[in-house]
Parts: C-alpha cells; structure tokens; sequence
C-alpha cells in the first residue's frame, strides 16, 4: 500500500516539477505553451535512466484509469464552436489526419534506425 502511495507521489512530484520547468521555459522562451515544455521534460526525464521505470508503473496504471477525464475540455471545445468545426472541419480533419501521418513516419524512422543500431553488431553495415 505504502510502496505505490510512494510511488504516486514520487511520479506526480516528476510531473509537477516538470510542468514549473515548462512554465520557466515557456516564460523565458515562448516558443510553446507551458504544458508542452513540461510534458518535453517529462518524456526527456522517463527516457534518461535517471528513475527505473517500475518505479513509476503504479502511478501510472491510475493515471490512465484517469485519462478520459483529461480529453472532456477538447469535447466541450467542440460544441462551444460547433459553428466554426462545421465550417472548417475538412480543414482541422486534413491538417490533424496529415500531421499525425507524418509523426507516424518519422517516428517509425526514428524507432528503426535505433532498433537497427542495437542489433547490429559494432563494425557491421546497414543494407
């Protein structure tokens, strides 16, 4: 009991102070909003081996029993301006269809380009 309580606190404590990271930098740099940056820094702090990732399973098992509760501001969103996504819904579908294609690409690129390093032995070449 005490160990996931721990580890729930150990994990909402990285996201907090990811997401105050994010609002420094956003407040310095402006490029993207708060948010982003902190959700940047958390996927930079969960790829580098700083925390074992079973330390923060347990958190994150409730997290996603949570997760719908994040998208219901986008449904709310959607019929607030329900006149303006009738007007440019082909446009909003086309951009969010094409952007998530390309994000599939490239992180299918990205993913085997490391997986191929891993496997290869040192001195070996790429076909």
């Amino acid at each position: 009991m005490f160990k996931k309580l721990r580890a729930f606190i150990y994990a909402a404590f990285g996201i907090a102070l990811s997401l105050a990271c994010g609002h420094l930098l956003a407040s310095v740099l402006g490029l993207l909003p708060a948010s982003l940056w902190g959700m940047l820094i958390f996927s930079a702090y969960l790829a580098l081996p700083v925390v074992p990732s079973k330390k923060l399973g347990s958190a994150i098992d409730v997290a996603m029993v949570y997760m719908p509760l994040v998208f219901l501001p986008i449904c709310v969103g959607l019929v607030q301006y329900g006149d303006i996504v009738s007007r440019l819904g082909w446009k909003i579908l086309l951009i969010g269809a094409s952007s998530t294609l390309l994000l599939i690409v490239v992180l299918g690129m990205i993913s085997q380009r490391l997986l191929i390093r891993d496997v290869l032995p040192d001195g070996a070449e790429d076909d």
